[in-house]
C-alpha cells in the first residue's frame, strides 16, 4: 500500500497535541506506516522548518545545538 504522509500527522507525534480526533487518527497512521510505502510531499520538510521555526519561539520545542544535515 502507498501512503501519503502529511506533516500534521508527524507534528502530532512531536508534540502530542491537537484534538482527542487529531491524535486518534495520528495513531492510526502510525500503525498502517509500518506496512506501507510511505512517500512524503515536496513541501514537506520545508513546512517542519516552519512549524520547528515557530515552535522554537513559543518556547514549545528546541532544535538540538548541533545542525541536522539531511
Amino acid at each position: 500500500m502507498r501512503f501519503v504522509l502529511d506533516n500534521s500527522v508527524t507534528m502530532r507525534w512531536l508534540f502530542g497535541d491537537g484534538s482527542t480526533g487529531d491524535q486518534v487518527y495520528a495513531n492510526q497512521v502510525l500503525a498502517v506506516i509500518a506496512k506501507a510505502n510511505v512517500v512524503v510531499p515536496s513541501a514537506y520538510l520545508l513546512r517542519e522548518t516552519i512549524v520547528y521555526t515557530l515552535a522554537s519561539r513559543r518556547l514549545i520545542f528546541s532544535l538540538p545545538d548541533e545542525r541536522i544535515h539531511f
